[in-house]
């Protein structure tokens, strides 16, 4: 999960790409596939897990990864320049690493 928030956090700031869904997932099919988990579950688990780190950089009102309101900040976030974008994967690509570090 942190590679593929570090990787789209590349692509924003690379390409001035907006981080949308579809490249998100996009990104959970490639980290999974290079891991070897090819199955559509663990893709969504980790774009789900994915979302929630995002919208927790963002704010606090996240309750867990199926929150509806991670929705809301996503579509929020697509609206700001690649260059805030990658600053807010890359601090979410932290939080996964330092959660990692905690286990």
């Amino acid at each position: 999960m942190r590679t593929l928030l570090a990787n789209a956090a590349d692509i924003a700031i690379g390409d001035e790409l907006a981080i949308t869904e579809t490249m998100l997932e996009a990104g959970a099919t490639c980290e999974c596939e290079a891991h070897g988990l090819h199955e559509h579950a663990t893709v969504q688990w980790v774009l789900q897990q994915a979302r929630y780190q995002i919208a927790r950089t963002l704010t606090d009102l996240p309750q867990g990864p199926q929150d509806p309101a991670i929705a809301l900040v996503l579509d929020i976030l697509t609206h700001h320049p690649p260059q805030i974008q990658a600053r807010v994967l890359h601090r979410a690509a932290e939080h996964t690493a330092n959660e990692l570090d905690d286990r």
